[in-house]
């Protein structure tokens, strides 16, 4: 089915054939159909999604403070606020799961990250030398690996990096950018097993 114009619609066409006789139902229809071809403008200028990509920045940025992006740093490009806004009803929608954080961090670093789940043990709460697995937040620890030479290469800064993570992480939980990758020649690197980008 091809996209219908306004402009290409006679909209007394759309009048049944039992009332095309009747000059009452032929006005009307013909002053409506007038009515809504002057309109044409009007009506699709009030798309936005489907307008977003052709909206200025000003307006970006109005949008996302209607529609409570949570991750929205004022610095980004005009092009990485219109992926944030376009995500950000669907993202809220499943808020504290992988799917939204992973893809929150690449619209803001451009860097999809691998995202690691695990729990940790509770020292504070062992009892007979045993350390059980509660099921809480405040134990589940993550981390979004993403390849250091990939971050250096796009200049990933760590701090952004972290304050996705921070914004969109699951309420309670410890999480972190880790930037993997093994490079022995780095002074800075971690010997245990994480490479650390500076701020």
């Amino acid at each position: 089915m091809s996209d219908l114009n306004l402009a290409d619609l006679e909209f007394v066409d759309l009048v049944p054939p039992s009332l095309t006789h009747d000059p009452k139902f032929q006005g009307a229809a013909q002053g409506a159909g007038q009515e809504l071809q002057a309109r044409e403008n009007e009506i699709s200028s009030v798309g936005i999604y489907y307008r977003l990509a052709e909206l200025s920045e000003p307006v970006v940025d109005h949008l996302a403070a209607q529609f409570h992006v949570d991750f929205y740093p004022t610095s980004a490009s005009l092009a990485v606020k219109r992926v944030l806004v376009a995500g950000s009803i669907a993202w809220h929608m499943v808020k504290g799961t992988n799917p939204p954080l992973r893809e929150t961090i690449e619209a803001a670093i451009g860097l999809a990250p691998v995202i690691e789940e695990k729990r940790l043990f509770l020292c504070d709460r062992s009892c007979c030398d045993s350390d059980p697995l509660i099921e809480t937040p405040d134990n589940l620890f993550f981390a979004a690996l993403i390849g250091r030479d990939a971050a250096e290469a796009a200049a990933v800064v760590r701090k952004e990096a972290e304050t996705v993570i921070r914004i969109m992480k699951p309420e309670g939980t410890i999480g972190e950018a880790v930037f993997v990758g093994m490079r022995c020649d780095d002074p800075d690197y971690s010997q245990t097993d994480r490479d650390r980008l500076g701020a």
